[in-house]
């Protein structure tokens, strides 16, 4: 049975790429994506994420207390963060971890083993 690990792209602010750089990334996770299948796995979903501008975060009610709001940058934009992530599904934790160095990033991948829920 196959098992699931989340992707997580950390990495640097993207600045406004060219074109040609852009066509040039979204090749790079093409033939990631490509290596996936290869292996026998399957990639479920992936996306990128804007930029930290546009994020905020929620602290949920607790104990009646009501819900906390705060408008981003999350945050340091010198800082590395989380742009992307990918879901993939594959045999073993060794084909995770190859595929993982493989991932295109301007920083690093932190890979996540996704627990089963189903009963």
């Amino acid at each position: 049975m196959a098992d699931r690990y989340l992707f997580l792209i950390i990495e640097g602010a993207w600045e406004n790429p060219s074109p040609e750089s852009f066509a040039e990334e979204m090749a790079k996770h093409e033939a990631f994506m490509a290596a996936v299948v290869a292996t026998g796995g399957k990639v479920l979903s992936g996306e990128a994420l804007q930029g930290l501008e546009t994020g905020y975060s929620v602290v949920p009610s607790r104990e009646g207390q009501p819900a906390m709001y705060s408008d981003g940058p999350l945050s340091d934009p010198a800082a590395d963060f989380l742009s992307g992530y990918y879901l993939i599904e594959v045999d073993t934790p060794a084909i995770a971890r190859d595929l993982a160095a493989l991932c295109p990033t301007g920083g690093s991948i932190e890979v996540r083993p996704v627990w089963n829920m189903e009963m």
